[in-house]
């Protein structure tokens, strides 16, 4: 049973589509607390707002318009963020000496 999210003091989240982000989005909504959801626009973000407590918005954060429109779109939400908890990032398998620099940008942007 999720608890009451009626306190609209909420916590932003970056990267909470991914694996981690899911299991801390409920530890906060099990504790009282709606979830500002950033992430990559797509199905795990559209999935994670069917929540009840839970306010997802998309956004790519290699772009810095694309966070100044995310920001935008958080300031005209019902609740009001009074954390951070930043889980965006990623991660490529193998030795890094393997990984290209397209790849090393798009991790070292999204961080």
């Amino acid at each position: 049973m999720t608890a009451d999210t009626s306190d609209h003091t909420a916590v932003l989240m970056t990267g909470a589509a991914g694996a981690l982000g899911h299991a801390v989005v409920d530890e906060f909504l099990d504790a009282g607390r709606p979830v500002v959801a950033l992430d990559r626009p797509g199905e795990r973000l559209e999935a994670l707002g069917t929540q009840e407590g839970v306010h997802p918005v998309p956004v790519d954060l290699g772009s810095r318009a694309a966070v100044q429109a995310a920001f935008a779109a958080v300031d005209a939400l019902p609740v009001e963020p009074a954390a951070l908890v930043c889980l965006a990032g990623g991660f490529t398998p193998g030795a890094l000496a393997d990984v290209d620099e397209a790849m090393l940008a798009s991790l070292f942007g999204s961080n």
